[in-house]
């Protein structure tokens, strides 16, 4: 069957842009500039309310696929791609339906559904040939070889005992800030690993990943991380035990060694967001020093979600002086940081009360210097509590990772304000206690 149309010529690259400036009756109009803007968060509290009052079925069905998409149910993103690639090819354009591949590859890949995800992107490059080649579209050409390394291998596996498991973690120094250890088992040997809601997968060094026998299936895997993309390696962990809980046919990306990288801070292991997504809920306890895997999920507040995904990272809905922003929320991070955006929208603020420096960056994909501004402190309302950081620093510049929709991160420097943290990835939220 083919998925695509093609009408048009030109080369195009994943986007989740898509351009509605025709329809101007309301709420058409409002949905529309709503998906225009990729304001996800503010388009899951008023799509249902006016579903019914749209007269473009376009909008419907895009609003469908990227709320699917926000906020992580792969399942439904499957269906609203494939209706979205089904029903409304010529009214949205070769850009637009590159993206609904993706999201719908992406999805197949999240179940576990690699040999299916594999012959999809597969046959749609076959579909393509003579149009565009891979070199064109790298995101959906590297999705494609990592559904391939693991076209062969089965869905990651979670078993878990019927009551509450706990885990305690250890605070160590991670380069120019702290970073939170779990204890993970490999083979009966206990390993400590960073627990990292920023990492899509687990993580580990090559030097490592032999050390504990992780099965090698693919060799030029295309690794992101702070510092840029490099290559690296493919790999299965056929089991890991985190307190009383197994998680068996684990994907893994393995990075090579990276001297510049290495030689300020070597990570050898990191626990992904992967692990927490299966189990669907995580309670922090800083103060306790220990991690609670409940076995019932805490109700979604009255105030509804405030965490989603962009680019496939956890986004916190924040509010600085009572305006919404997006943080990269990261417990992998070591310290937190303001990124480019929010200095552009505070710029005045940010410069009559900040200290200009340079502040070393990076991880993985290297290490890189950016001129800041260090703030004495800065009081946003996250979770529907106020907290106040301090010594934060500003970045002046655009870096790797700058998206004029994400204004910053927050990490380490969340976590050690909070008695508890509730991370729901089930209905994507975010709830602390100070």
């Amino acid at each position: 069957m083919n998925v695509i149309h093609f009408r048009k010529a030109g080369l195009t690259i994943l986007s989740t842009c898509f351009l509605f400036s025709i329809y101007c009756q309301e709420p058409n109009q409002y949905i529309g500039d709503l998906i225009n803007a990729t304001n996800w968060f503010e388009l899951e509290k008023t799509y249902p309310k006016v579903k019914n009052q749209l007269q473009v079925e376009v909008l419907k069905s895009l609003s469908e696929m990227m709320l699917n998409v926000s906020f992580d149910n792969p399942e439904e993103v499957i269906k609203s791609a494939d209706y979205v690639l089904e029903h409304h090819q010529e009214e949205l354009g070769f850009e637009s339906i590159l993206s609904a591949l993706y999201f719908r590859a992406k999805a197949l890949y999240a179940l576990g559904r690699y040999q299916e995800g594999a012959g999809f992107l597969n046959g749609v490059f076959e579909q393509m040939a003579g149009h565009i080649s891979e070199q064109d579209l790298p995101a959906h050409a590297g999705l494609k070889e990592l559904l391939n390394y693991y076209k062969n291998e089965k869905a990651p596996e979670l078993i878990r005992p019927a009551h509450d498991v706990e885990i305690p973690f250890v605070v160590e120094p991670a380069g120019s800030g702290f970073l939170m250890f779990v204890p993970v088992s490999i083979d009966n040997t206990t390993y400590s690993f960073i627990f990292d809601t920023g990492a899509e997968t687990s993580f580990m060094s090559e030097r490592f990943a032999k050390e504990v026998g992780v099965r090698i299936v693919g060799d030029n895997l295309a690794i992101t991380g702070t510092g840029g993309t490099s290559s690296g390696l493919a790999g299965i962990i056929d089991e890991m035990k985190i307190g009383d809980i197994f998680y068996r046919n684990v994907p893994v990306s393995i990075s090579r060694a990276n001297p510049a990288v290495d030689t300020v801070y070597m990570v050898d292991a990191v626990l992904g967001i992967d692990f927490m997504k299966a189990l669907g809920e995580v309670n922090i306890y800083p103060r306790e020093e220990k991690i609670v895997f409940p076995t019932t999920l805490t109700p979604l507040p009255a105030s509804g979600r405030n965490l989603m995904y962009r680019d496939y990272q956890p986004q916190l809905l924040a509010y600085y002086n009572n305006e919404p922003i997006e943080l990269h929320f990261d417990t992998g991070n070591a310290r937190g940081e303001l990124h480019y955006p929010f200095y552009t929208r505070y710029k005045e603020q940010i410069e009559a009360n900040g200290k200009k420096e340079e502040m070393d960056g990076g991880g993985f994909g290297g290490i890189f210097k950016t001129p800041v501004y260090i703030v004495d402190e800065l009081t946003f309302n996250i979770a529907g509590k106020e907290v106040t950081f301090q010594n934060i620093p500003v970045e002046t510049e655009t870096t790797f990772f700058s998206n004029p929709n994400k204004s910053g991160a927050v990490g380490r420097n969340l976590v050690e304000k909070c008695q508890k943290i509730v991370i729901n990835l089930h209905d994507m939220f975010v709830d602390i206690e100070i």
